[in-house]
């Protein structure tokens, strides 16, 4: 159990929140320091941004769809990229880190992109490092 910590009363409804919260926060660190490195880029013209934001979300549409079809191969393929015995990387990060395998080592390993996701439910990811604690 993570703990939450609020000014707000506490219930479920504040549970979820904080769950969709975390999912953000996570898609900022992608977008940051743990794919893109969106945080370094000096461009200062708003097209040339729009342009790179645009590239992204179709770069990072695709890592999802990776990372999903890295899950879809089964436990096997998982440990390749995330090699503990529970999943401990984001959708994004499995498909990221195929990617880069792929290209380095088998790049027919990689499937079509169909700019598509599925209805896959996926449980949270919680770091080793998160908060345990009662609310």
């Amino acid at each position: 159990m993570v703990a939450v910590i609020s000014n707000q009363i506490a219930c479920r409804t504040r549970l979820r929140e904080y769950g969709c919260r975390m999912s953000i926060e996570q898609s900022f660190r992608d977008d940051k320091s743990g794919g893109f490195n969106m945080a370094h880029i000096q461009l200062q013209h708003a097209d040339r941004i729009e342009r790179l934001l645009l590239a992204m979300a179709i770069a990072t549409l695709w890592c999802h769809e990776l990372g999903e079809h890295v899950l879809q191969q089964g436990e096997t393929t998982r440990r390749l990229i995330d090699p503990g015995p529970t999943r401990e990387l984001s959708l994004f990060q499995l498909g990221l880190r195929w990617l880069k395998r792929a290209l380095a080592v088998a790049m027919h390993l990689l499937p079509h992109f169909k700019a598509r996701l599925s209805h896959l439910k996926l449980l949270p990811v919680l770091s080793p490092l998160a908060p345990i604690g009662n609310l």
